[in-house]
């Protein structure tokens, strides 16, 4: 499933959106198994289960984890797990 992610600096309002594609490996294994190879991990959590609070709690974790002189320092650190709706944007 595709979750969309609103974060942004604390000072404030709104912020970047980051998609994350959370998945199983029985998914991986049902949607790619055919093709005998897949490319991934980028932009993807896989869990065992779908567990709201672990998925809210993988991706807090990860999102405290990133710091930077600027926002924009941080959110291309975000952009690692969730594409980004600015990735690849040349002022």
């Amino acid at each position: 499933m595709w979750l969309t992610v609103q974060i942004g600096p604390d000072d404030q309002e709104g912020g970047h959106l980051f998609q994350i594609l959370v998945c199983t490996p029985d998914w991986i294994k049902s949607k790619y198994c055919s093709q005998g190879a897949v490319w991934g991990g980028q932009h993807m959590l896989i869990v065992f289960e779908y567990d709201k609070d672990l998925i809210v709690k993988e991706i807090s974790n990860y999102v405290g984890g990133c710091s930077g002189k600027e926002f924009w320092d941080v959110a291309q650190k975000l952009s690692r797990i969730g594409a980004w709706e600015y990735e690849d944007y040349e002022p």
